[in-house]
């Protein structure tokens, strides 16, 4: 529901009154404290050690980081001001640098203490799950290196990927990881049983051991970013990369013959030369006539019914109903009276940024949420593209209360005017309603941490609940309850409707297909363990899904996501997919307006964010293990 009835919210939203200087004072306010923070629990002596001690001051720190964090970067995203937001960016590389050095032995030793003991201990299971995940961050930042020169040279290669990761030099490297070679000499003080496992060098480093700091304890790089994932392992992904490619291969050769004789055809037409290959960049373009003459689209037809406020305000409405939220609208007056400064302007950004305060409706207990605001319309200095984040995640505080959400859409659609209206594509929309979808996952969250709250998940299990959400935009219920045409009113006809499910297997077996050759470099390439070819790797995938380009020998190039955090990663949107299916099939798929089936989603998976394994929400939602089934029912291949 989306009302403009007004209640005073108990918390006071955030303040954007920031300036470079206010922002340069607050970072080094906050380095401060977590150094003083650090230093405190450090110094607690090892046989004193407790949990009240050690971890509840650094979660106490970590929930209050956030809230100086997450608004800082806001602010180097979306900040009018160009110097505000260079000065926020250079916050967050002075925080970065800092806290790499900071997470030290002496934390890391208590924290191992505690850990050794975890079973005696009586904790609250989220509790427990912070200080097990706790101490592997710390055992991942290489702690358990076999002495401090190499500790710290480990935490050195990783401020120089972090600095790599920024610049983004035109190429991704040939090695797999970092690889140094010492003399014994130079190992002196290592146990005798840790250089016995060494690897003994040959030719230019005969006499020498290996080490190898790519990633300290992991056999590669995909072991160890994988570790935080639902898959755990890369085997567990390649077997499941296999099962996807086994099934699609077939209907990927049916497509790029359908797409080799429209182009023939085509080619014929205009008098130009046959050719036999469809080619990377044909693909786009035939899949458009295809549309044209098969699928009888007309998608700018289609955008007719798509105006983007009052879709915006249509999908908040169906959410609302779905899950058991109220969304209030915040004008100017009320955040006038709502700012601690009393100028509306100082609650928001930018003058376009539309506020709401997010409740309970009545039959959830009507109380307080959060913060919901939408930054939709594009302007020069704007992060460019379509997100939705937190502005500070929910916590419990230390008297017992929540610290409750706030949260922000980011999209860069034009602004609409009195004689050009924006209109939104099928694809656009669907966009919106999958990122908005990650908002009302933040705002559903419930957790003692915030490292646990709303859509903090696994990166492999974060997209389902948005993904389950676009099949709304393919069922003529859902598509109706959003739909209003921008001059009369109307909701999309069924014929405009029947056209966009007849065209849906065939644009995500095409989305799966470019999918699937990025997730099988990438862990091809992560996974090995000593140099490989990227290129040659990346010939034989895009020969084996059917198109080939101009790109044959290092498209990979362009594909940023593979560095900055991304490596080993790219299997997860098909991954998270699969079970987003899943749960539609399971509970929506009969009736997708059915408010008992949301609410009862809401509470068993929105709800736990990662307070628990995300295998265990899964399984608990669905009353049953996960299955790929609905997944591949979905694209007609069962």
């Amino acid at each position: 529901m989306v009302t403009t009835d007004y209640r005073l919210p108990p918390e006071a939203p955030f303040v954007f009154n920031v300036t470079p200087e206010s922002i340069a004072q607050e970072n080094e306010l906050l380095i401060d404290r977590v150094q003083s923070v650090l230093n405190g629990v450090a110094s607690i002596p090892i046989e004193q050690v407790t949990f009240e001690n050690v971890c509840v001051p650094l979660i106490t720190l970590e929930d209050m980081r956030q809230l100086v964090v997450f608004p800082m970067d806001l602010c180097g995203k979306l900040s009018a001001d160009a110097a505000v937001r260079a000065a926020a960016d250079e916050a967050g590389k002075t925080r970065a640098k800092f806290e790499m050095d900071a997470r030290h032995e002496g934390i890391f030793r208590r924290l191992e203490v505690l850990y050794q003991k975890r079973d005696t201990l009586t904790l609250h299971p989220e509790h427990l799950k912070w200080l097990v995940e706790e101490r592997r961050s710390y055992v991942r930042e290489g702690m358990l290196l076999v002495n401090e020169k190499l500790q710290n040279r480990y935490k050195h290669i990783k401020k120089r990927l972090l600095d790599l990761d920024t610049e983004f030099e035109k190429v991704l490297g040939d090695e797999v990881g970092p690889v140094l070679w010492f003399t014994p000499e130079e190992l002196t003080g290592v146990p005798d049983d840790k250089l016995d496992r060494l690897e003994r060098g040959t030719g230019e480093y005969q006499g020498k051991l290996k080490l190898d700091l790519s990633t300290p304890g992991y056999q590669n790089t995909a072991a160890y970013r994988l570790e935080l994932k639902m898959a755990k392992t890369p085997q567990a992904v390649s077997k499941f990369l296999e099962d996807v490619l086994r099934r699609i291969q077939p209907y990927r050769h049916a497509q790029v013959a359908e797409l080799l004789a429209i182009k023939k055809a085509d080619l014929a037409t205009r008098g130009l030369p046959a050719e036999d290959e469809v080619y990377s960049w044909d693909v786009a373009y035939y899949r458009r006539r295809l549309e044209l003459t098969k699928l009888t689209i007309d998608r700018e037809k289609i955008r007719e019914y798509f105006p983007i406020l009052p879709t915006v305000r249509n999908m908040l409405s169906l959410f609302g109903s779905l899950f058991g939220f109220v969304f209030m609208e915040i004008g100017e007056e009320r955040r006038a009276q709502l700012s601690p400064t009393g100028r509306a302007s100082d609650l928001v950004w930018h003058e376009d940024v539309i506020m709401y305060s997010v409740w309970d409706d009545p039959g959830e207990g009507g109380g307080f949420r959060g913060y919901l605001y939408l930054d939709l319309y594009f302007r020069e200095g704007k992060h460019r593209g379509y997100q939705c984040s937190p502005i500070n995640l929910g916590f419990e505080q230390s008297d017992g209360t929540k610290k409750c959400p706030s949260t922000v859409l980011m999209t860069i659609f034009p602004k609409p005017t009195a004689d050009r209206p924006c209109l939104l594509t099928h694809s656009e929309m669907k966009l919106l309603f999958h990122e908005l979808g990650h908002g009302i996952h933040d705002l559903s969250g419930s957790s003692k941490c915030s490292r646990f709250f709303g859509a903090e998940t696994a990166g492999d299990f974060n997209e389902a609940p948005s993904q389950m959400l676009e099949q709304w935009c393919y069922d003529p219920r859902g598509l109706k309850a959003i739909s209003c045409h921008y001059q009369t009113g109307e909701q999309i006809p069924d014929s405009m409707v029947q056209a966009l499910v007849a065209a849906k297997v065939s644009s995500e077996l095409s989305t799966l297909v470019g999918m699937m050759r990025i997730a099988l470099w990438d862990m091809e390439v992560y996974s090995a363990t000593e140099r490989i070819d990227l290129s040659e790797v990346y010939i034989r995938i895009m020969v084996l899904l059917g198109t080939r380009g101009p790109e044959d020998k290092h498209g990979y190039v362009q594909w940023n996501y593979l560095v900055s955090g991304g490596e080993a990663s790219m299997y997860q949107y098909m991954w998270s997919k699969v079970h987003a299916m899943d749960m539609f099939e399971s509970a929506f798929q009969a009736d997708p307006l059915d408010g008992a089936a949301g609410r009862r989603y809401r509470h068993m998976v929105l709800e736990k964010g990662a307070t628990q394994d995300e295998m265990k929400t899964l399984a608990d939602f669905l009353r049953r293990e996960p299955s790929s089934e609905a997944y591949f029912r979905s694209l007609e291949m069962v």
